[in-house]
């Protein structure tokens, strides 16, 4: 999974692009916009080098757990 993908799965745009320091290396590498995060976990999940870990912001509140409201969801429609 590149890490255009990786940025394409979050839903609050949260997820950029950034170069790489190193000087006409090309590269480029995640960066996470805290402003527009709301913690669901998404990104940390299909990250392939595991380099995006979830920090709580007290501020924010409890993280949306995709996977739980999914189970919930599946569990009323009889899924």
């Amino acid at each position: 999974m590149s890490l255009f993908t990786t940025l394409i799965y979050c839903q609050f745009d949260a997820m950029e692009l950034l170069p790489v320091s190193e000087v006409g290396s090309g590269r480029k590498r995640c960066h996470v916009i805290r402003e527009r995060c709301f913690g669901c976990g998404i990104c940390e999940s299909k990250c392939r080098n595991g380099g995006i870990s979830l920090v709580l912001d007290p501020h924010k509140g409890v993280p949306l757990n995709i996977e739980a409201l999914a189970q919930a969801n599946a569990g009323e429609t009889g899924l």
